[in-house]
């Protein structure tokens, strides 16, 4: 892929089933800790702690960085080398870790990134199921889960 006119963002990258997941949030929130935790749901590692993309024809990819190749930093584990790595992907879904527990029912979001609308979800960092929640998020932007208002039935 040309290299040029690529941009880089403070975010930690894996691929799953064809689809890159850009992962973003506050120092220290556990980017690479739901990295982690994606890989042994069957992700493969992009990046870590900075990601370079690249947006053309309405699509924003994610690509693999020439240094730290198949390389994260595990938290009191130190830099560990040797994670199955991915190829240059597109990237359909942003999620942004908070320290708070976001809106129960949001709307979906984007973000503009490299002239590229980017699906976007805001997840509460220690959820207990923040993996699944990513992937549930990844099932709403392929269209094969929807949103709906209320499991509740509506009184006749």
């Amino acid at each position: 892929m040309d290299t040029s006119a690529m941009i880089q963002r403070q975010a930690t990258c894996v691929t799953i089933n064809g689809a890159a997941i850009l992962i973003e949030g506050a120092a220290g929130i556990g980017k690479s800790s739901l990295a982690l935790r994606l890989l042994h749901h069957g992700a493969r590692l992009i990046s870590d702690d900075v990601t370079a993309l690249k947006g053309q024809d309405g699509t924003l990819t994610a690509v693999l960085p020439e240094r730290g190749r198949g390389c994260m930093e595990i938290r009191s584990l130190g830099v560990l080398s040797g994670f199955p790595t991915g190829k240059a992907t597109p990237v359909r879904l942003r999620v942004v870790l908070v320290p708070n527990y976001p809106e129960r029912l949001p709307q979906l979001q984007t973000e503009n990134i490299d002239g590229v609308s980017v699906p976007t979800f805001y997840l509460w960092a220690q959820h207990p199921a923040l993996p699944e929640q990513v992937l549930s998020a990844l099932g709403i932007v392929n269209g094969d889960l929807v949103p709906v208002s209320t499991l509740m039935k509506e009184e006749d």
